[in-house]
């Protein structure tokens, strides 16, 4: 739900100054069922494998109580954090910051919009987006789980931070495939 909502939101961010830059642009930022898989389709497996594994609801991350939801758990985080680390860097570092961003590839200034640029303000944001994830995930197992497990299992804040360089790692990967394998249409 905070992929979804907060992508969402962040897709409308200053749409006037997007709608200058990209040539593609939609309003209201609607998305296409390949966007949508391409974004929630690695997770659902996961949750669906996670549920199947796990039952529902959620558990802490556990690796010597719960081996296998652990990781299953984990993947999902990871998978959503990049998504959203993607997404918040997408839509927010191409209309924030004042100065170009730069090819990764090549660090070779390139004008905003195009793939496989990246800028400092887009990778903080992708890191704060995967963050983001982490305090819900967090905030969901201390308000809904069983305490008696949450005083037995390891703590559970590092999740955190790692779901913030989960966010990092997705847009950046996101950037390199950008970079060297989109098609842009400009050839």
């Amino acid at each position: 739900m905070v992929f979804f909502v907060t992508s969402s939101r962040v897709t409308k961010f200053r749409s006037n100054i997007k709608r200058q830059i990209e040539e593609d642009f939609k309003e209201g930022g609607q998305r296409n069922w390949v966007q949508v898989l391409c974004n929630g389709g690695m997770a659902t497996q996961l949750a669906v494998f996670y549920i199947l594994d796990a039952g529902c609801g959620e558990k802490p991350v556990d690796f010597v109580q719960d081996y296998r939801s652990s990781w299953l758990a984990l993947g999902i985080l990871g998978a959503f954090s990049c998504c959203n680390g993607d997404t918040w860097a997408s839509e927010i570092g191409t209309v924030m910051g004042s100065g170009q961003p730069y090819l990764i590839t090549s660090l070779k200034k390139v004008p905003r919009g195009t793939n496989g640029g990246v800028s400092l303000v887009g990778l903080l944001v992708s890191f704060i987006g995967g963050v983001v994830v982490g305090v819900a995930y967090y905030a969901t197992l201390r308000y809904l789980v069983d305490a008696s497990w949450l005083l037995t299992s390891p703590s559970q804040w590092p999740v955190i931070p790692i779901c913030g360089f989960g966010g990092l790692a997705g847009s950046i990967i996101d950037s390199l495939l950008g970079a060297t394998v989109q098609y842009s249409g400009n050839y």
